[in-house]
């Protein structure tokens, strides 16, 4: 089965709101994201997709623990939230494997639908998330998103 990297955001704006994207292939909401392209970071890849499916630009919010490693043969990029491994069914190109890293990022402003990536863009707030049908990996992932959010702007 094919392996395709991707890079994917759990996309805050400053109130803690969410926004999501339905997507036009796969008919469900999700998270903008998309394939690493050749010589792309995966940070810089979710940045860029970001941008492409909402025309806003982002910026990356560090994981859950975020320690630095570096020196001048290397540097630190920034830590995905997770990393998963998901099984996409694709009607072209049949099933196969996304290894997805999963960011946390904020944006400031409107999205503008871009037709040929999604039929619908909005924010979504923590509640009204709960009520959209979605794949349970990406609930959950928005969840632990939205936890860590409420963590940080200390409303837990």
């Amino acid at each position: 089965m094919q392996k395709h990297f991707t890079a994917t955001a759990v996309v805050h704006r400053p109130n803690g709101d969410v926004l999501m994207v339905f997507h036009r292939k796969l008919n469900c909401w999700l998270c903008p994201g998309g394939h690493i392209e050749t010589n792309e970071l995966p940070d810089e890849a979710v940045l860029r997709e970001i941008g492409e499916e909402t025309g806003l630009q982002a910026r990356l919010l560090p994981g859950e623990e975020s320690w630095v490693c570096c020196d001048t043969h290397a540097a630190q990029l920034c830590q995905p939230l997770c990393i998963l491994e998901e099984q996409i069914p694709d009607p072209v190109q049949g099933m196969h494997t996304h290894i997805d890293l999963v960011y946390r990022a904020i944006v400031e402003g409107e999205p503008v639908l871009n037709a040929s990536e999604a039929k619908d863009i909005r924010f979504f707030t923590p509640a009204q998330i709960a009520q959209l049908d979605m794949y349970e990996n990406v609930r959950s992932v928005i969840e632990r998103s939205i936890w860590l959010w409420r963590k940080e702007c200390k409303m837990e």
